[in-house]
């Protein structure tokens, strides 16, 4: 699973009212004038590919996924989630389709686009950090059950 945290860029960010968050669990990936910069798969491959060959942790040495992201957003701090610390990427549109996919346009030309690839699980939830009930759930039982 991946997460997304999404926030106004004038909020606090310990205000959970500003928090939204997206788990992603099918697949996805983030794109630019279509172009891919990074998806799912890449969490399975190292950030340098003379680690390709060798029995080194990912975990420790680091995936082509997490070395991406800190290209566009700034370094992760050690043990957190990678965020966002520019001033671009702002959520400019956002839709899902009856099948689950989910297109949210981002300034800049920027795309985050998930498509489910089974058909008996949980593909992504939106929700609200810190508010009961303020899920948006997609997967195969519910389709798209905005439950806010």
């Amino acid at each position: 699973m991946r997460t997304f945290g999404f926030g106004r860029p004038d909020g606090d960010e310990n205000d959970p009212s500003h928090q939204w968050a997206l788990h992603i669990q099918c697949s996805w990936r983030f794109q630019v004038q279509e172009r891919i910069i990074t998806g799912l798969a890449d969490w399975y491959e190292p950030c340098l590919e003379e680690m390709a060959d060798s029995e080194s942790d990912l975990e420790l040495e680091g995936v082509l996924q997490n070395a991406r992201f800190s290209d566009l957003f700034g370094p992760a701090q050690e043990r957190q989630a990678t965020r966002n610390h520019t001033p671009g990427f702002i959520v400019e549109s956002a839709e899902a389709s009856p099948s689950g996919d989910l297109l949210i346009k981002l300034s800049g030309g920027y795309e985050l686009i998930a498509f489910p690839h089974g058909s008996r699980v949980e593909y992504w939830r939106l929700f609200q950090r810190g508010i009961a009930g303020s899920h948006c759930v997609c997967g195969v039982a519910v389709g798209v059950d905005k439950s806010t």
